[in-house]
């Protein structure tokens, strides 16, 4: 693992990438391992939230707030109202995300596996009709994506997809999932769009064969790929026979 300045979003963290916000986790978790301490937490938070991974950052701010609480430290008052601004603002998004997405949409349906035969009927890759739908929903994603507002981007996906189901943008969504560092979503979208591309080959025989054969190609190369990438992260970040994270295990103690 190449090394990390772990202030580096305080002079700038937009222009942090993934990989160095994750290096950043790893390192604060080393030091909070070593010694522990408020300031490590708030930065793993921190580290977290730019990559918006919400649910790992709201409960590093939570034990953020609890180490505070608990050592009685003084003149953290305005980063814990940060921290508690910010579990409750994103408890209020969960609850409205968590609407959008109901089992019975297009998208609930396809990640629960529990296929309507109208849905089934609907998916094809792409057709005339839904080209312009498509390539809205892309330009709009990568806007969001450019701003690194990846929470839009995916919802941005996923609300097309419920209107259109076109398979492509799962794909899309697992390429999102991968730069907000959520590698395991990220792989269970590309299978999820890996197993729809094979239904589609086998329902429609005049389906262009080269081109699928790229689709399949292209996606069990990212799979490859992040299932690696997964596997070092976790020896990198954790190196606990117990599986705990170095800082659950501190804080335990």
């Amino acid at each position: 693992m190449r090394s990390c300045n772990p202030w580096f979003y305080h002079i700038g963290h937009t222009l942090g990438s993934t990989e160095e916000y994750q290096n950043a986790i790893v390192l604060h978790h080393q030091i909070f391992e070593a010694r522990p301490n408020a300031a490590s937490l708030h930065n793993i938070a921190l580290s977290y939230r730019y990559t918006e991974n919400v649910p790992a950052a709201r409960a590093y701010y939570q034990l953020y707030i609890d180490f505070v609480e608990a050592s009685g430290i003084t003149g953290r008052q305005e980063r814990v109202a940060i921290a508690r601004e910010y579990i409750e603002e994103q408890s209020n998004k969960g609850s409205s995300s968590e609407a959008s997405v109901s089992s019975s949409s297009n998208y609930g349906q396809l990640m629960s596996g529990n296929l309507s035969d109208e849905h089934l009927g609907k998916l094809n890759f792409v057709t005339k009709d839904d080209s312009d739908a498509l390539s809205a929903a892309y330009a709009r994603g990568t806007q969001h994506i450019k701003a690194k507002k990846y929470s839009d981007a995916t919802q941005e996906y996923i609300n097309t997809y419920n209107q259109k189901a076109i398979p492509v943008l799962i794909a899309h969504l697992g390429q999102v999932y991968h730069k907000m560092g959520r590698i395991q979503e990220a792989i269970r979208h590309q299978k999820v769009f890996l197993a729809i591309s094979k239904f589609l080959y086998a329902k429609n025989d005049a389906y262009d064969v080269e081109l699928w054969k790229t689709y399949v190609e292209n996606t069990q190369s990212l799979i490859t790929i992040w299932q690696k990438e997964l596997t070092e992260n976790a020896s990198d970040s954790d190196g606990n026979a117990s599986g705990s994270s170095p800082a659950q295990a501190t804080v335990k103690g």
